[in-house]
């Protein structure tokens, strides 16, 4: 009896929950006023099907009125006709066929849904079909559907059309990749580094350009990584006027199995400093060549210019002519990408060293020079005392001859070699010469710049023959004549020593 009594309260408490139920359903419904047709059109749930045409059916949600609800049906049946222009590719199973796939879909739907933009001819809709409703508190929604009809041909034709717009802008990506991968699998990393590069800026042409971008600066990162360099013909000794007697060598070359695979036609690039041709100082020549058959890159020095301890060449793969003139063509988003790139580039070269001498450093040589300014000699600062330290910083036996200018002024040249003889010790081998004048100032914005003239000559001091003969141009500026022609004096005798140390015989 107590089972039974238990049963019936479970039986009781479950129709009042269905009662329940049911009265909150009944609140819920809205009322059917209207409907464009008796019944609903087939074509609703079984779509028609036509020779030469596809139909694709729209709905839209609750609207509220008539045209808002047409307008929402017409873009969900868009919406399969995209998709239906997209399934040649959305099977794709590569990222960058789903990519493809992607992006195919989304041209297609700014191009069908933007007003004006339809270019698939035939498109009809076919019919529409709505049902207005009232709700409970009055107001009232509308339900459409539309029914479009498509020809397969113009489909494919835009299939076609738009196929042949996305090719154009992923396909050199893709054939840049291939012919990287290619390039790799023969072993020749260079052209393979070149290839990746390429591919990631041209990458950079195209709609979410990122993930071509990374990938292929981070390929080129490893293939690089993997380039080994080794240099022979390092710490010569050379003369200046003359060149080294063996040429400066890099390998380039990579490994498999721990041995050496050399590299050929690596861009290789060369860079050491000569003197400039016009003025003074020194500017850096650069030479450019690729590696042979041995992955092999020779520089051959014919010429050494100055007297130093410690010469520098250095080589280093040279990728410049593949991405440097495009690196303003980087995003700033990507800017640590090719930060990376380049530190590690700047990992792949080397530095040959050699020494240079001049014979002309064992010859003891008396120095003198005479100083003018409007034909009045100019005792201070001296160019020769300036002179002499920098020629004995590089090593060279001279110094300077103590004497009054104004002795030789008025004396032709033999006079003036006899007369530096006789205060020249008996050790001395040469004697040098030189004048220096200033021929003119120029004044600019409240300061003077004093333009000078250095002519130089070289004497045998037995024999007494000219070895060589020497003309340089200075220049000094200052708030005021003396200072401007104060400072030319002191260049002229820096500018002379960087001449003489690389062309005393």
């Amino acid at each position: 009896m107590r089972r039974f009594t238990r049963a019936l309260f479970v039986l009781v408490l479950c129709c009042c929950l269905f009662a329940a139920g049911c009265a909150t359903t009944v609140k819920r419904e809205h009322k059917l006023v209207k409907r464009s047709h008796e019944t609903q059109p087939s074509w609703i749930s079984i779509i028609p099907s036509e020779p030469g045409y596809l139909f694709f059916v729209g709905t839209s949600g609750d609207s509220s009125s008539y045209d808002e609800g047409k307008k929402d049906a017409v873009s969900d049946a868009l919406s399969f006709v995209v998709a239906a222009i997209g399934i040649s590719v959305s099977s794709s199973l590569t990222y960058e066929e789903r990519f493809f796939a992607e992006e195919y879909t989304a041209i297609v739907s700014r191009e069908l849904l933007s007003s004006g933009r339809a270019n698939l001819q035939d498109a009809e809709i076919v019919e529409a079909y709505h049902e207005e409703y009232e709700r409970a508190d009055g107001s009232v929604f509308f339900r459409v559907w539309v029914l479009l009809k498509y020809s397969r041909a113009e489909i494919r034709g835009e299939q076609e059309r738009i196929e042949d717009i996305l090719r154009l802008k992923y396909g050199e990506i893709s054939r840049l990749e291939r012919e990287a991968k290619e390039y790799g699998e023969k072993g020749e990393l260079i052209q393979a580094v070149a290839s990746r590069l390429n591919a990631a800026f041209f990458s950079l042409k195209v709609d979410d350009e990122g993930v071509f971008f990374d990938r292929n600066i981070q390929k080129a990162q490893e293939l690089i990584a993997a380039i080994e360099l080794e240099k022979s013909g390092d710490r010569q000794v050379g003369l200046v006027g003359e060149g080294l007697t063996k040429p400066l060598v890099l390998h380039v070359y990579t490994r498999s199995d721990a041995k050496k695979i050399p590299l050929s036609n690596a861009p290789v690039k060369f860079t050491y400093r000569v003197p400039k041709s016009r003025g003074s100082g020194y500017k850096l020549r650069v030479e450019r060549t690729t590696t042979d058959a041995d992955g092999k890159a020779s520089l051959y020095l014919t010429r050494i210019y100055e007297v130093r301890e410690a010469n520098e060449v250095e080589a280093e793969i040279d990728l410049a002519p593949f991405f440097s003139a495009r690196l303003d063509a980087v995003p700033a988003r990507y800017s640590d990408r090719v930060e990376a790139l380049q530190q590690l580039l700047g990992t792949k070269r080397v530095t040959f060293t050699f020494r240079s001498d001049s014979p002309a450093k064992s010859y003891q040589t008396a120095i003198f020079f005479l100083q003018t300014d409007e034909g009045r000699v100019v005792r201070k600062p001296s160019v020769a005392a300036a002179l002499v330290e920098d020629l004995r910083r590089r090593g060279f036996s001279v110094f300077e001859i103590p004497t009054d200018p104004e002795l030789f002024l008025y004396r032709d040249e033999y006079e003036r070699i006899q007369y530096l003889k006789e205060k020249a010790s008996q050790a001395t081998q040469r004697i040098m010469i030189g004048e220096v004048r200033i021929v003119k100032y120029d004044r600019i914005a409240g300061f003077y710049t004093a333009s000078a003239e250095s002519v130089v000559r070289l004497y045998d001091a037995k024999q007494g023959f000219v070895l060589g003969t020497w003309q340089h141009p200075a220049s000094g500026t200052g708030s005021s004549k003396e200072a401007a022609r104060n400072n030319a004096f002191l260049e002229a005798g820096r500018r002379l020593g960087d001449l003489l140390s690389g062309s005393l015989p």
